[in-house]
C-alpha cells in the first residue's frame, strides 16, 4: 500500500512538471507561431495563434510578433491632416510620436 501511494505521488508530481513546462502564453497584443526547439523549425500546420494559454509540448515555444500595426505617412503637403489609430487628428508636419 505504501509503495502504491509513493508511485501515485511521483506520477502526479511528474505530470504537474510536464504540464508546466509544456504550457505557453501569448499576450493579447501579440501573435505567436509554434517553434520546435529540437528541430529548429516552425510548425505551419499549427497556425498563427492570438493571445491566450496553450499546451505546446516540452520542446516547443512560441515565436512572438506584435499584433498592433501603426501606419506612418510621409507627406510633403503641409496642410494635410492625418488620423492615428486612436482617432486623433493632427497636421502632417508635426513630429511623429512613437513608443519604442
Amino acid at each position: 500500500m505504501k509503495c502504491g501511494a509513493c508511485c501515485c505521488v511521483a506520477v502526479l508530481i511528474g505530470s504537474i512538471i510536464l504540464i508546466s513546462i509544456s504550457a505557453a502564453t501569448i499576450e493579447p497584443i501579440e501573435y505567436g507561431i509554434k517553434y520546435s526547439v529540437l528541430g529548429k523549425s516552425v510548425d505551419t500546420d499549427y497556425g498563427v495563434k492570438d493571445g491566450g494559454w496553450y499546451l505546446l509540448g516540452p520542446l516547443n515555444k512560441f515565436l512572438l510578433f506584435p499584433s498592433i500595426v501603426t501606419n506612418l505617412d510621409f507627406s510633403s503637403d503641409i496642410n494635410q491632416e492625418t488620423t492615428d489609430n486612436n482617432g486623433n487628428v493632427r497636421k502632417a508636419n508635426t513630429p511623429i510620436v512613437a513608443r519604442t
